[in-house]
Parts: structure tokens; sequence; C-alpha cells
């Protein structure tokens, strides 16, 4: 796992609480979102036009993904005691999909990432759903599942932190204990189950007493586009980071509030600029089209 990604997850265990300028977590909501780390630094209505029963605009039809370096690489990670469930696969895609035309829609060039082929990968694992939060490492107990979890999807996958060809994005089917870090460092973002069950529209499983959480759909597509952000080193807004008043650090920016209200949320400039300069961000060939967020994929 090594020394300095250890390091960098230490910074965030003692400093869970609202979302601000660190965007870590959400307490007491039981939102997993947080920020282990930087590896660089009730949701809206979504208009899109759909005509078929899958949700999806007639003219979306992808181009396969690709197999070089450069992609954004989606991880279904499946403990040896779970099966595969089709609607956590096929709603990955999904969601994938709608972050990369809501990233072209905000790019002034219209580019975006370029995801590979397979879309989705899936990989199974040696250990059990509840081993990822209760296998201890090391002595802080709230960093075990990030360990853990990371430990076996890089493995399965012949990856590591700081892949300069991939950026890493792992959904586990095993849900961490209460406190226990999620998110990201060294181009690796790592989701727990209940991002999962967001993007199926299946009740999320509180992992702390008083979690519950009433968001729809779209925000779980939010979640995925923030900590994919986050895995690319995106900085935060220099808005919100600098001491001038007169730069406003709006709620709605994605690091903000904005990835609870996706897809109505906005990059700043200078977060567009660090895109455009990314090797990850490109024409990626994408269909005229657009995606509705709100209801599940169907198998």
């Amino acid at each position: 796992m090594g020394v300095r990604h250890r390091a960098r997850l230490a910074l965030v265990a003692a400093s869970l609480g609202v979302v601000h300028a660190g965007c870590t977590t959400i307490e007491g909501s039981d939102d997993p979102l947080r920020d282990p780390g930087p590896s660089s630094s009730e949701p809206a209505a979504d208009a899109s036009p759909v005509s078929r029963d899958d949700h999806r605009d007639d003219a979306c039809e992808f181009a396969a993904g690709a197999t070089g370096s450069g992609t954004i690489r989606v991880v279904y990670v499946v403990p040896s005691d779970r099966d595969v469930d089709a609607r956590y696969q096929v709603n990955l895609e999904d969601s994938l999909r709608h972050v990369q035309l809501w990233l072209r829609d905000h790019t002034e060039q219209r580019t975006s990432i370029l995801v590979h082929e397979p879309v989705v990968e899936v990989v199974h694992t040696s250990h059990p759903a509840a081993y990822y939060a209760s296998n201890p490492v090391g002595t802080d107990r709230n960093l075990d599942y990030w360990y853990n979890a990371t430990t076996d999807a890089l493995a399965a996958v012949s990856g590591s932190f700081d892949d300069p060809d991939n950026i890493w994005l792992f959904y586990v089917a095993a849900d961490p204990a209460c406190g226990q870090a999620t998110g990201t460092s060294g181009h690796v973002a790592l989701f727990p189950e209940n991002d999962l069950r967001g993007l199926v529209g299946d009740p999320r499983v509180p992992t702390c007493p008083g979690g519950e959480d009433g968001y729809g759909r779209c925000r779980w597509v939010g979640g995925m586009a923030l900590l994919l952000a986050f895995a690319l080193g995106v900085p935060d807004a220099a808005a919100c980071t600098d001491s001038d008043p007169a730069t406003a650090c709006d709620n709605d920016l994605l690091f903000r509030l904005g990835y609870t209200t996706y897809p109505v949320a906005t990059l700043s400039p200078d977060q567009l600029a660090f895109l455009a300069g990314s090797p990850f961000v490109r024409a990626a060939g994408l269909p005229d089209c657009e995606l509705s967020c709100n209801s599940a994929a169907l198998p």
C-alpha cells in the first residue's frame, strides 16, 4: 500500500464533518463520500429527453471503450460470498456514460473522459464482504475498509496507486463500519455498496445510527463525478481557497453541494483549465445526445 498513501489517508480520519472546503463527508446523514487525502490536492430534476424504457435518448449509441492508456476504469468488486448483481453492472455503465456527457457539456472544447473496454470490469475476491470492515490493518480502525478493499481490488486488476495510464473507480459490494473512510488517493477512488444501492434505487443501509438518507439516483451519479474529479487530481476551486471575499465559493460547484444536485452542478474556470491539460480528458467521440440520471437502467 505504501507509506505515502497511509500518510494521506491519516489526514482525513480526524476531519470528518460537514461538507466544506475539504469536501469530506456529511456526518449524521451517512453520506459515504469521504476524501482520504488529496492525490493532488433533494437532487435536481434532469430534463434529459428520453423515449425508451431504459431511459436513454434514442440517439445515445456509444462506441466501444478503449483498451489503451489514459482511460477511466470502473471495476465492480464482488466479495467471495456475494453474487454478481446485473443491476449494479448495468447502472455503473449507464452512470459513467452520463458523467461522460455531463463533462463534455461543461468543457469549452467539448472534450471528455475516455472509458475502458469493457466499460465495467467485474472482479471476484477471495474474501467475504464482512472482511473489508473487520480485518485489522495498522492501528486506525477507520482505515481498515480502505486498505482491505483497495488491496484486494488493485490485486484483482494488477493495478497500482499513481498509475499514469488509468484512473481506477472501485465499487465494492460490501459495507464499511461506521466512521470508516472511503474516497480517493493516487488515481484510485473507492466506493462502498451504498453507492451501488443508490445507483439502482435501492434503500441505503445506514452504517451509523441515524444515517438514513432520502437522496434520489442523480446524487449517486454525482458522487461518481465528484470522486472521479478527485482521482483525476482536479484542485479545489480557487475562489474557495483564496482569502478574497469578492470571489464567491458557490454551493453549486461539484466540489461543494453540486454532487447532491447533479446534474445541476458546475466546475470553476480554473478546474476546467486543469481538465483541459489532463491526459485523461480529450476528444472522446461521444454521441450528440442526453441521458437521464433520474431512473435506474434495466439489465
